[in-house]
């Protein structure tokens, strides 16, 4: 009798303890398929709930609900789904998320996004809408860019695989897809709202915009975000040195055609004429300024330099004094003929600049001594008496 009162004891703990691991089991799935985590790369990053304001992100990381709101200013930030697919967030970008059970749906005002969508999920859904388009995925790699000119298309470009893209339009106040379409990769498709031009343009996505300093960071994140694990990889973004190498390629090619053109002078008179011919001074103007477009992208990109503290060496350190000195020539809109002499004497005599290792960013050395000789003898005014042509 004892041992059928035990046997009976033991069986209803044994239901008991089931039953709390089914309960926990059924918890952490919730909890594993609902919301997501958002990470701040650099800079502001903000969130928020549906009639609330929004907050600073001020670590590293967050755990977010369904239906939250996320948008940078002069920032970057990823956000990570529960199936370890990754949204790729520009700066001034505004998205809303939805992530519940299976589906991800995304509605994004403005920006630029950038999408890796697992596809070994069974059943999974992944739509991203804009205010003309909506897309939605099964596997792939693609990204979205929205214009906050209401008039302008979405553009969407397919990286890896296929997606299927239409118009948003409204009947009897309802939400239709119109013209459904499939975009395989390397295509541009347009997208501008149905009512004003019905259907989509597709092309082959444009040699510029596959060259666009934004396009080529997100490839360079596509290469390791299948080959490690997601959680500790998207820690390690912003102290990627390829990525630093991305951002700053328009720095390095401006110094090499300064010093192809101005160092390798052999008297004080081809100097002045290698100067006053130089098209690269006037890039100070036409490129390196209209590169970042105003105070804000400047801020920006030193707040990134200065995020990296692990690349403590000369390149980091001559390219965070570099990138200093454009943003003070640029900030009130005009390069002066003084900035523009202090800029080419500021390369030239800058003892990082002769110690760049050229097998890690692809820059030749070469010697300043002609130009050392030179400019502390050269006046400004001398110099740009004649225009730049």
């Amino acid at each position: 009798m004892k041992k059928r009162f035990g046997l009976f004891k033991f069986l209803i703990l044994l239901t008991i303890v089931i039953g709390l691991i089914a309960g926990i089991y059924y918890l952490l799935a919730n909890l594993k398929t609902e919301g997501f985590t958002l990470y701040k790369e650099m800079g502001d990053v903000y969130y928020k709930g549906e009639s609330l304001d929004y907050e600073k992100l001020e670590w590293d990381d967050i755990d977010l609900p369904d239906n939250t709101f996320v948008k940078t200013e002069e920032g970057l930030a990823h956000v990570v789904f529960p199936d370890s697919s990754m949204m790729s967030i520009d700066a001034n970008t505004e998205v809303k998320v939805s992530s519940k059970g299976k589906t991800v749906e995304i509605f994004q005002s403005a920006g630029n996004t950038w999408h890796r969508v697992r596809s070994s999920v069974k059943g999974r859904q992944y739509n991203i809408e804009t205010p003309t388009a909506l897309a939605t995925v099964r596997g792939t790699k693609f990204a979205v860019e929205v214009d906050k000119d209401p008039d302008t298309p979405s553009r969407i470009y397919v990286t890896e695989a296929t997606l299927e893209v239409g118009q948003v339009s409204f009947e009897d106040g309802e939400k239709v897809w119109k013209n459904k379409t499939q975009i395989n990769p390397g295509k541009e498709v347009k997208v501008p709202y149905f009512e004003k031009r019905p259907g989509l343009d597709v092309s082959d996505t444009p040699d510029e915009k596959k060259n666009s300093k934004w396009f080529r960071r997100n490839e360079i994140i596509d290469k390791d975000f299948d080959k490690k694990p997601l959680r500790s990889f998207i820690k390690t973004i912003r102290e990627d040195e390829e990525l630093l190498r991305e951002n700053l390629i328009f720095l390095q090619d401006f110094r090499n055609k300064v010093e192809d053109s101005v160092l390798g002078a052999k008297s004080s008179e081809e100097l002045l004429d290698s100067i006053f011919t130089l098209q690269n001074l006037k890039v100070i103007d036409d490129r390196v300024c209209k590169t970042f477009g105003g105070e804000k992208d400047y801020s920006s990109e030193l707040k990134r330099l200065s995020d990296l503290s692990t690349i403590k060496n000369e390149q980091y350190e001559y390219f965070l004094k570099l990138l200093a000195v454009i943003k003070d020539m640029c900030e009130d809109g005009e390069i002066t003929d003084d900035e523009r002499f202090r800029f080419v004497k500021f390369i030239s005599m800058e003892e990082s600049v002769r110690n760049l290792n050229p097998d890690v960013l692809g820059i030749k050395e070469s010697s300043p001594s002609v130009l050392e000789e030179t400019t502390e003898s050269i006046s400004p005014n001398r110099i740009f008496k004649s225009p730049i042509r």
